[in-house]
């Protein structure tokens, strides 16, 4: 009896140990692949929050792109506008100078009149007194750095309507060496000979001693005093030499030097800017950023030429 009540306790607790094992086990195998699929659905919804964020971004961005692009357009039509402007009045200042020199003739003639009364109502000598209207030459260095990115371009547009109001204009462009440009303005539009000029010649690190020695080598002997050297630029040459000895040779030989600077005069000389040493060899220095500003230097060169 003792042994049959044993060996049914054992049984029993077999039983009871084996059921809670395989029990157990199934429970562990259920919380292992509940476990993976849940893990497995966070990674998943991380990733597509992660390409969600992406998306954004990228949507972001190319909203962006294309407002810049609008904006940038948009100057340039403005730009365009403003240029096509000054070039008519440019054109008008040369058209009105002209008939201003036609009218002095006509004055010139009519005082001949008096010789009539003495030789009987015939106009016996009629004196004429030519008024050349000498068109100044021009040679226009600019510069197309980084550190004038902003304002380069408008630089290089009012340049090329200058190109089609006066007839001998050489142009050249800098970063640190400087490079001729005058074919492209005169046989290529507006938009197309400022991209390709900022494109060969810009966005290198500014260099106005080289620029100077370039512009020097390329003038040689066609430079004299009938020539206005027009330089458009900051004046910051990353404190190298300026080479103020080249600027000084080339204001020697030329009837003068216009500086155009697009900063405000209270930063010249600060930092890097040399702009204060070129002053000296200057017959005028102006900032200028603006339309207007150009308008009134390209006035005073036409006028002075009569």
């Amino acid at each position: 009896g003792f042994g049959l009540g044993l060996g049914l306790g054992l049984g029993l607790w077999l039983g009871l140990g084996i059921g809670f094992g395989f029990g157990f086990e199934l429970v562990r195998d259920g919380v292992h692949q509940h476990g993976g699929v849940a893990l497995g659905v966070g990674c998943e919804l991380e990733r597509q929050r992660a390409r969600d964020v992406a998306e954004a971004e990228a949507k972001s961005r190319a909203y962006k792109e294309r407002l810049e692009r609008e904006e940038q357009e948009r100057l340039r039509k403005e730009e365009e506008a403003r240029l096509t402007q000054a070039r008519a009045r440019m054109d008008e200042a040369g058209a009105s100078m002209q008939h201003l020199s036609i009218e002095l003739k006509l004055c010139e003639f009519d005082e001949s009149e008096h010789w009539d009364q003495e030789y009987d109502g015939i106009l016996f000598e009629t004196v004429w007194k030519k008024t050349k209207v000498d068109r100044p030459k021009i040679v226009a260095l600019c510069d197309v750095s980084g550190s004038v990115a902003n304002v380069s371009r408008f630089f290089l547009m009012f340049l090329h309507s200058l190109t089609d109001v006066l007839p001998h204009v050489r142009t050249f462009a800098f970063s640190n060496k400087a490079g001729e440009v005058t074919d492209l303005f005169e046989t290529k539009d507006i938009e197309v000979a400022a991209t390709e000029t900022l494109l060969i010649n810009g966005g290198g690190s500014t260099d106005y001693g080289q620029a100077f020695s370039d512009l020097e080598s390329f003038l040689e002997n066609d430079i004299d005093r009938k020539t206005t050297v027009i330089i458009l630029g900051d004046a910051r040459s990353n404190y190298g030499d300026p080479r103020c000895d080249i600027l000084k040779t080339i204001q020697e030989k030329s009837k003068r030097i216009i500086f155009l600077n697009p900063e405000p005069k209270s930063l010249w000389g600060t930092g890097d800017s040399e702009m204060l040493r070129f002053v000296p060899y200057t017959s005028k220095s102006k900032a200028c950023s603006s339309l207007v500003d150009l308008e009134k230097v390209v006035d005073d060169m036409l006028r002075s030429s009569i």
